[in-house]
Formats: C-alpha cells, sequence, structure tokens
C-alpha cells in the first residue's frame, strides 16, 4: 500500500478481509520478517538478463506447519513470466512460521515490502477454514478454480479445505503472483494497488495456462 512503510499486498484470508489492516510491531508475521539473517544463502536463483540473480530463499518449517511450495516452484513460476516484471525484486522468501502465528485464526498468505516477496507457511490446522459465512461465486472462485473446495457448514456458513495439490497452485499461481503483481505496481493507492495486483495474477496465471 502507498504510503505504508510495512509495504503492500497482504494477502489474506477470508480472501481480502485483513488485506488492508496496519501492520503493527507486534504482528506475529513481521515479527518473524524481523528475525531474518541479515545474510542467507539462497536456495534456488532465477537469471535476470544482465542484472544479477534474483534469490529465492527459505527457512526451516515449524512445528505444525506446511510449505505449500518448494523454492524450485517459485522460480519456474518466475521464470515463466516476463523478466522485466522483476526488476528491482531483491528476494522471494519461504519463511517457515511460528508459535505465534500458529495460535491465529485467520490466515496471512503472503506480502511485498520494499522489493522483497514473503510467502508464509502455511498452518496445518487450516487445512480446513472455517467461515462465518458462504462467500460470494466470485470470490469462492478464487479458491476452487485451484482444485480447493468450499462446503456449507449447515449454519450459514462454509468450510475451505485446500489439500497439497490445491494449496501448491494457489499459492503459485494467486498468492505469488498477487504480490509480484504489487512489486510492480508499488506506487498506487490500496483500492487501486489491490485491483491492479488481483488483475495482474489473474493475466499472467492465464498466460501460463496457454504456454
Amino acid at each position: 500500500m502507498a504510503g505504508n512503510a510495512r509495504g503492500s499486498g497482504q494477502r489474506s484470508g477470508l480472501y481480502s478481509e485483513q488485506r488492508f489492516t496496519n501492520w503493527s510491531t507486534h504482528d506475529p508475521h513481521w515479527s518473524e520478517i524481523e528475525t531474518l539473517p541479515r545474510k542467507m544463502r539462497p536456495r534456488v536463483e532465477v537469471d535476470r538478463d544482465s542484472a544479477v540473480a534474483l534469490g529465492i530463499y527459505d527457512r526451516p518449517i515449524a512445528e505444525g506447519f506446511v510449505r505449500p511450495c518448494t523454492p524450485q516452484d517459485v522460480a519456474d513460476v518466475l521464470n515463466a513470466i516476463p523478466n522485466e516484471f522483476l526488476s528491482d525484486l531483491t528476494g522471494v522468501f519461504l519463511l517457515g512460521g511460528t508459535s505465534r502465528q500458529r495460535s491465529l485464526t485467520k490466515v496471512t498468505y503472503g506480502m511485498c515490502s520494499k522489493g522483497r516477496i514473503f510467502l508464509f507457511a502455511y498452518s496445518r490446522k487450516m487445512l480446513a477454514q472455517k467461515w462465518s459465512k458462504m462467500p460470494k461465486p466470485s470470490v469462492a472462485k478464487e479458491y476452487t478454480k485451484f482444485g480447493a473446495t468450499l462446503t456449507p457448514d449447515g449454519k450459514g456458513g462454509a468450510v475451505l479445505n485446500f489439500d497439497q495439490s490445491s494449496l501448491r497452485q494457489f499459492y503459485l499461481f494467486d498468492v505469488l503472483l498477487h504480490e509480484v503483481g504489487h512489486h510492480v505496481d508499488s506506487e498506487n493507492n490500496a483500492d487501486d494497488a489491490e485491483r491492479y495486483a488481483h488483475w495482474f495474477a489473474e493475466f499472467q496465471h492465464a498466460r501460463l495456462l496457454e504456454v
């Protein structure tokens, strides 16, 4: 978000429910970012024409979390989109989760901040997310098109279920591409930035399906 020193593109559930929430110094996700070592060796690198290669970094997975995708998965997607969109990107980080994050009842998938993209580990207990109300079909499609299932709970709400395959596709072709969109379009205000990032992810995913 323009004007937010924390960066933009907090990709959260219920799809966009907390995407514009201001990050506090005590936010469990930002706290994990702040503990990253100053020097890290990339697990995989993505070549960028004449620029320095883009590093894909990962951290150990904490108990109770899963890693939706691998560094090589991320590199494969980034290698498949136009190289110009990776300009000035300094790293993509696959984080490992923390005990504080494990206690949360809402999911934050990823964010972009100052030329870095962060993909957060996914809590095992949230593989079945309980939603207080059934979403609109357009919102439900953002998950079900990747293979997740959305089932009414009989009380007006719904349960979103991911398996390994659907979670992997969602992270790679929605969350990751959404955050790249924020990186490309970092100067817009919050509403415009979200619309652009959403469009960017859908457009690039459609391109990749045609390859």
